[in-house]
This record gives C-alpha cells, structure tokens and sequence, in this order.
C-alpha cells in the first residue's frame, strides 16, 4: 500500500508543478499581448483583412496622457469608421496564445528530456 499512497502524493506534486507553470505562462503571455499592443500597436494591423469589412482598413490611435499610454483601433475609409478594438484585440490574444502554446509546450518538452537524461 505504501508505493501507491507515494505514487499519489508524486501525481499531486506533479499536477501543482504544472498548475503552477501554466498559470506563470499564462501571465507571462499575457503581459506579452498587451505591452505589444501598447508599445508596437502596428503589430495587430495584420487583423485587418479580418476585422474591417472590404472599403475600411484598420488604423489605430496612440495617445499618451503623462506616464499612462492608450491605444485604439478603427475600421476607417474616408467618410467614416467604426470602433474595432474589441476584435483587433481577440483576435492578437488567439495569436499569441498559439505561438505561448507552441512555445511553453516545446519547453516542458525539452525540460523533460533533458531531466530523464540527467545532465
């Protein structure tokens, strides 16, 4: 009985290890996401074939008040616009959680192998 009841409490740690890193990812991209949209907002234009319909294209405004930045984007032709921050948004945070997928899965990949390995 004793290997199993050790078995269970490894399986417990293992899950708060991982718990643990996926939620450091989580915030890790995150912050990622929006200081590239704050800091390089042009990096969400390609959105734009998908946010605007065909006579609109997306621009954005970046406005600076003291020490706070704010950006906004709009689907905009030359007689009007409508907002398209929302999309423009969504749409960069699936980018960006693929690519941290990609990323933090091919990590605990090679942390793993390099841990059986035992460099």
């Amino acid at each position: 009985m004793y290997p199993i009841v050790r078995r269970n409490q490894q399986q417990k740690k293992l899950l708060g290890h991982v718990l643990l890193w996926f939620g450091a990812a989580i915030g890790l991209w995150g912050f990622v996401l929006v200081s590239s949209l704050v800091l390089f907002p042009s990096t969400a234009l390609w959105t734009s074939d998908f946010v605007c319909s065909s006579p609109y294209h997306l621009q954005y405004d970046k406005s600076t008040v003291g020490a706070s930045s704010s950006v906004t984007f709009r689907c905009d032709n030359s007689e009007s616009y409508y907002s398209a921050t929302a999309p423009v948004v969504a749409i960069q945070a699936i980018a960006v959680a693929l690519v941290a997928a990609v990323v933090t899965t091919m990590g605990f990949l090679v942390w793993r192998w390099m841990r059986k390995r035992k460099f």
